[in-house]
């Protein structure tokens, strides 16, 4: 039966295959995390005579998720209640939270239907304010990430709640791929591979620019703020580096956890870097493929660990979320009661072809264009054998960046090395001690950063209106 059915038998066979390629490397994935880890999360590894069987070691996980959650559903472990939003989508999380919502959809030039989550005014704004035009910003996320990051704080402490308040309209954006944008004019992601054949190159050169020119068309605003974290500063850099036009867009590009260079990373990701030409041949043989789907498995197994966790403090923390420990995380500087909504909301999914250019940058240490396994692949391509790369002296936006001095993904030294080469920065702040994800979800981001961003660009609204202002009277 197995090889009666033509294209859908080889089909099969090729899903089976990646799906097993897929599992010895993410099986060595969380081998090497767990022997790399910085020491700075204090990390002390338990091994056992039968460590290097990787065999006994699979045998091992899948026990202990079995026993997870059978203790958690048994209430064994001193469940405490799990807050609401780890099983709402944004839309929900944001209504829940009393602030006003709509649902947007851009559709991409190549098809791509993408969710545009948008919070128009503060939840106290005054009837007659609510109509007013207002200042626009827009928050993008990072690597595996979605809309959720900027609302799972809760109401008090999420970077978007907080510039609603501030008389911002705000607008979260979400790529191609994630939970949020798996839709498409012809594609289907659940069959069709040509789906998942993009990386962050794509989000710069197309979903960027269609969620801006969206946004200024319905808002009537001629620029707009920007604010993206990791995966989101990499794609607006490369937007601004190579079109002009666009420039005239963004009033200021905030960057948090800003990356561009990725020669200091000290991620675990890493370790995949040379093994992405493995990746690209399996890729090849699917044609495409998604990495880490959220899915309601996940969020179940996430809330199971959470659960465990909570009752098991000897229990490492950092063991519940893969994108956690990629990111590089130090829980206590957390919301914990939040947990298990960050665990519920990533990892968002997103392309092999995305973590491949990441492995390409750190490989090659150079950020450039998506390089094709071939020579005439780059050359029919781009015209040359290598992709070009990004001037960052042709930046005209005005920059502000902000990384931790404990970003295992954003390193201070490669934040550092692209200062000279961009012409427009009004502002940089290192934080000492932030990790990676902490500009999302830190305990005490609110108060040290965030009403900072809300005045930063209130400074430069007011400065634009004196602007504005002038031109109109000349």
């Amino acid at each position: 039966m197995l090889f009666a059915g033509g294209k859908l038998s080889i089909r099969f066979l090729k899903k089976e295959g990646i799906i097993f390629a897929a599992g010895v490397l993410c099986g060595f994935f969380i081998r090497t995390l767990m022997a790399k880890s910085d020491a700075s999360v204090n990390h002390q590894s338990q091994s056992s005579e039968d460590d290097n069987s990787l065999e006994n070691y699979i045998l091992s996980m899948k026990k202990q998720i079995e026993d997870w959650g059978k203790q958690s559903d048994s209430g064994q472990n001193n469940q405490k209640e799990l807050a609401p939003e780890c099983f709402m989508k944004v839309p929900e999380i944001i209504q829940y939270a009393g602030y006003p919502f709509e649902l947007h959809t851009v559709m991409t030039s190549d098809g791509y239907n993408l969710g545009l989550h948008r919070i128009p005014h503060g939840k106290d704004e005054a009837e007659d304010k609510k109509l007013t035009q207002k200042p626009v910003v827009l928050l993008q996320h990072g690597l595996l990430a979605d809309s959720a990051n900027w609302v799972s704080n809760g109401r008090n402490d999420s970077l978007a709640f907080l510039l609603a308040d501030y008389g911002l309209d705000v607008w979260l954006g979400n790529v191609r791929g994630n939970t949020y944008s798996r839709s498409h004019v012809k594609l289907d992601p659940n069959v069709d591979e040509k789906f998942w054949r993009y990386s962050w190159q794509q989000f710069s050169e197309i979903d960027l620019p269609a969620m801006v020119d969206y946004i200024i068309e319905k808002t009537g605003n001629k620029k707009i703020y920007y604010i993206g974290h990791s995966q989101g500063t990499l794609i607006m850099f490369a937007r601004l580096a190579e079109d002009p036009d666009f420039n005239e867009k963004i009033h200021l590009f905030i960057g948090l956890g800003p990356v561009f260079n990725l020669k200091g990373i000290k991620s675990p990701i890493k370790y995949l870097a040379q093994f992405y030409n493995t990746l690209e041949m399996g890729q090849w043989m699917m044609g495409g493929a998604e990495l880490l789907p959220n899915s309601e498995a996940g969020k179940w197994l996430g809330t199971k660990l959470h659960n465990f966790i909570e009752g098991n403090p000897d229990v490492k923390i950092h063991g519940e979320n893969m994108l956690l420990n990629i990111a590089g995380f130090s829980p206590r500087r957390y919301c914990r009661d939040r947990l298990p909504v960050y665990i519920s909301h990533i990892p968002a999914g997103t392309s092999i072809q995305n973590i491949i250019h990441f492995a390409q940058m750190i490989w090659h240490n150079e950020t450039r264009k998506y390089r094709f396994d071939t020579e005439e692949s780059n050359i029919e391509k781009y015209g040359s054998a290598v992709p070009p790369g990004y001037d960052l002296g042709a930046i005209k936006t005005p920059i502000a960046l902000y990384w931790g001095s404990d970003d295992w993904f954003a390193d201070s030294e490669d934040v550092l090395s692209i200062l000279p080469r961009l012409k427009t920065l009004v502002k940089t702040k290192e934080l000492k001690d932030w990790d990676h994800l902490e500009f999302l979800y830190g305990s005490e981001a609110a108060d040290t950063l965030y009403t900072e961003l809300a005045e930063v660009i209130k400074d430069f609204e007011i400065e634009f209106q004196n602007y504005e202002s002038r031109h109109v009277d000349l």
